[in-house]
C-alpha cells in the first residue's frame, strides 16, 4: 500500500455539510495545508472508526465545520471531545450565523472563532490557511487516561465508532444517541472485538431540549394474548463470565406470556405488557431531571404487547435482507439505522398479515414499559450495558441481546445497550424520540425519564428499535 502523507488539519463536519467541508479542504490544500476528512481519506481496508481515530491522533489541528447540523450531531460531538482529550489545537469555523450550541460550546469555547461564508471564498481560505500555519504543532500522543469532560446539558444520537477505539484509551471512564446532559464515546484503537467480548470502555452524554414529553392517553385497542403459535426463543447466548455479565434475574411476575413473530424461521419474542396509569416524566427523588422531563403528568397507557428484546440482526436480515450494523452479530441488536429505515422494517413486516400490526413504541409506552411498575430506579449494572460503568455494566460495543436481567415484566435492554426509536417527535418536523441510552452513555442517560432525540434520518452504532404490535 502506498505510504500517506502526514495529515495536518482533522476536518470535522456533520454529514449534510459533506460538499461544504470537501470546499474548506480543497481550499486549504491549495494553499499548501493538507489534511485528513472523512469520507474522503477512510481507507477502503479499515473499519471506518478506526480510520477516523488514527487521522485525528495523527492531525495537529482539529477544525470543526461548524453548521445547525453539527450543532446537533453526536459523531461531530465525539469527535471534539477526542480532539480535547488528545490536546489538539481546536479551531471552530462558523458557517454564515451558526453558533456551536449546547453540543459543541465545551470545546470552542475560549478559542478564536473564524467566521465563514455560506460559500467559502478565496479570501477566507487564505485566511486561515495563514492562521493555521502560524501555531506550532501540537504534540500528536495522548496523554494519560482521564475522563472525558462533561457538557452541561444532555443528550439522542451517528456514524461509527469514534467509540471503538477509545475504551483502551480511557480505561473506565457518552442519541440517543439522543439526548442526555453529556455523552462521549469510549473506543478502542482497532477492530471492533468479535461478538460477546466485553472490553472495558467509557462513555458520553449530549445536551437536551426543552421540548416537552407527549401527554394523554395513549389510544390503542387492547391486545389480547398473542397467537398460540409455540415460541421461537431467541438464540441461545453463550455460557458467560458472572463477573462480566450478571445471570438474568428469575421470570417476571407480570408481563408474561411471551409469544413470537417468526420471520424465515427467526423469531422475536414478545410480552403482554398490562395497561395502567403512571407517572410520567422526572422521577421521585430524582435531582438530575432536564427541563424536558417536567412537568410530571399522570398518563393512561392501554395493554400492548412489546417485544422482549430490541429487534437483532438476524431478524433484520430475515425481513430486509441486509444487514446494516457496525458491529455485526446475528444475536446483537441491529443498529446504524434511521427513523425511515425503521418504518420500512415495520412496512415490512405488515406486509406478512400474520394478524398483527407492527409499530415503534409511542413515548409514553416506552417510559411506561421502562418503569415496569417499580418506583426504585433501576441497578444499572445488573440491568444495562452502559458507558462509564464500572465492571461488569462496562462495554466498548453492543452486546448480545438478553445477556443483562430483565425488568419485571420481562423486557431486556430497555436501557443500554442500543437506544430506541419512538414514533413520536421530539420537535415537530425536526427531531425524533430516541429512548433508554446506550452503550456509549453514562449512567445519567439511562434515567427511565431521560429523553434523547435525534434528526430521523440519522444512522448511528448507537441507536436500534424495539417493537410494539396490535391484533388487527
Amino acid at each position: 500500500m502506498m505510504s500517506r502523507m502526514p495529515r495536518q488539519v482533522f476536518i470535522s463536519h456533520a454529514s449534510a455539510n459533506a460538499d461544504l467541508a470537501l470546499r474548506i479542504c480543497n481550499g486549504l490544500e491549495s494553499a499548501g495545508v493538507p489534511c485528513w476528512i472523512a469520507p474522503r481519506d477512510v481507507l477502503f481496508d479499515g473499519t471506518y472508526g478506526t480510520e477516523i481515530m488514527k487521522g485525528l491522533r495523527e492531525c495537529d489541528v482539529f477544525l470543526i465545520v461548524v453548521t445547525d447540523a453539527a450543532a446537533e450531531s453526536q459523531q461531530v460531538e465525539r469527535e471534539a471531545e477526542r480532539a480535547s482529550h488528545y490536546k489538539k489545537r481546536i479551531i471552530p469555523v462558523l458557517v454564515g450565523q451558526s453558533e456551536p450550541g449546547p453540543r459543541l460550546e465545551f470545546y470552542v469555547a475560549g478559542r478564536q472563532r473564524f467566521p465563514c461564508p455560506s460559500v467559502p471564498d478565496e479570501r477566507f481560505l487564505n485566511s486561515l490557511a495563514e492562521a493555521i500555519r502560524r501555531e506550532p504543532s501540537v504534540q500528536t500522543g495522548p496523554p494519560p487516561p482521564q475522563p472525558p469532560p462533561q457538557p452541561s446539558s444532555h443528550h439522542k444520537l451517528i456514524p461509527l465508532a469514534i467509540v471503538v477505539a477509545i475504551a483502551g484509551a480511557i480505561g473506565a471512564g457518552y442519541f440517543m444517541v439522543g439526548r442526555s446532559p453529556s455523552q462521549q464515546a469510549s473506543l478502542v484503537d482497532s477492530r471492533p472485538p468479535s461478538e460477546g467480548t466485553q472490553p472495558p470502555g467509557s462513555g458520553t452524554t449530549q445536551p437536551a431540549a426543552a421540548a416537552p414529553p407527549p401527554a394523554g392517553r395513549v389510544s390503542q385497542p387492547t391486545s389480547p394474548p398473542g397467537p398460540t403459535e409455540t415460541a421461537t426463543p431467541l438464540p441461545a447466548a453463550p455460557a458467560r463470565d458472572p463477573a462480566a455479565s450478571p445471570t438474568p434475574a428469575a421470570p417476571p411476575a407480570t408481563g408474561s406470556g411471551a409469544v413470537s413473530a417468526i420471520v424465515n424461521g427467526v423469531g422475536l419474542r414478545f410480552v403482554s405488557v398490562p395497561g395502567g396509569d403512571f407517572r410520567m416524566g422526572c422521577s421521585t427523588g430524582e435531582s438530575d431531571c432536564d427541563d424536558d422531563e417536567k412537568p410530571v403528568r399522570r398518563v393512561s397507557v392501554d395493554p400492548f404487547q412489546m417485544s422482549a428484546t430490541e429487534v437483532t440482526q438476524e431478524l433484520w436480515e430475515a425481513v430486509m435482507g441486509s444487514n446494516p450494523s457496525d458491529f455485526p452479530g446475528t444475536t446483537l441488536p441491529v443498529e446504524h439505522i434511521s427513523w425511515p429505515d425503521a418504518q420500512d422494517f415495520v412496512e415490512k413486516l405488515n406486509e406478512r398479515r400474520d394478524g398483527f400490526t407492527y409499530r415503534l413504541p409511542t413515548e409514553p409506552e416506552w417510559e411506561y414499559a421502562a418503569r415496569a411498575a417499580d418506583s426504585a430506579p433501576p441497578d444499572l449494572t445488573a440491568v444495562a450495558w452502559f458507558g462509564l460503568a464500572a465492571s461488569s455494566a462496562r462495554s466498548s460495543r453492543p452486546q448480545r441481546v438478553a445477556t443483562k436481567a430483565p425488568n419485571r415484566w420481562g423486557l431486556y435492554d430497555m436501557l443500554g445497550n442500543v437506544a430506541e426509536w419512538c414514533e413520536d417527535w421530539y420537535s415537530p418536523n425536526y427531531q425524533r424520540v430516541v429512548r433508554g441510552g446506550s452503550w456509549v452513555d453514562s449512567a445519567r442517560s439511562l434515567r427511565v425519564s431521560a429523553r434523547g432525540k435525534a434528526i430521523p434520518t440519522t444512522r448511528d452504532y448507537s441507536i436500534g428499535l424495539r417493537l410494539v404490535r396490535q391484533r388487527q
